[in-house]
């Protein structure tokens, strides 16, 4: 007769904490606040001709938009490739450890700016091993 021995649960973080250190500021003035970040000088208007990069210290978290106001088309927030500016934000986008986000202003018209926070629920469950592995259908 085989004995199943018993398996630890894989842990997870607690949903309202996304961990210390998810983003770090690598350039220019943009800030970061807790598991936020935000534009430069948020939540009074940012200035003209700035920019900022960003690294991503987080693997596999979904970006929040807590606000989100620049000038459309020409102040922008770059994360993954992609732009963002107006009044749409990176809400929902999977952030990935080592990705670089990057804001960049033009010379005129400033806005409110921007404050985006990484959301603490896992984007992947935890696996379980294969039903042929050792111990499966040990009852049989």
């Amino acid at each position: 007769c085989l004995l199943a021995t018993p398996t630890e649960a894989p842990t997870m973080p607690p949903a309202d904490s996304p961990g210390a250190g998810a983003w770090s500021v690598t350039e220019g003035a943009c800030a970061v606040d807790g598991n936020c970040v935000t534009s430069p000088n948020f939540p009074s208007p940012y200035g003209d001709s700035q920019s900022c990069s960003i690294s991503v210290q987080a693997n596999g978290k979904a970006i929040s938009v807590e606000s989100f106001q620049t000038e459309l088309g020409y102040d922008k927030l770059f994360v993954n490739g992609e732009a963002f500016s107006g009044s749409v934000g990176p809400e929902g986008k999977i952030s990935s450890t080592g990705g670089t986000i990057t804001w960049t202003t033009d010379n005129s018209v400033a806005s409110a700016g921007w404050k985006i926070c990484l959301l603490a629920t896992p984007t992947e469950a935890p696996t379980m091993p294969p039903a042929d592995s050792p111990g499966a259908g040990a009852w049989s």
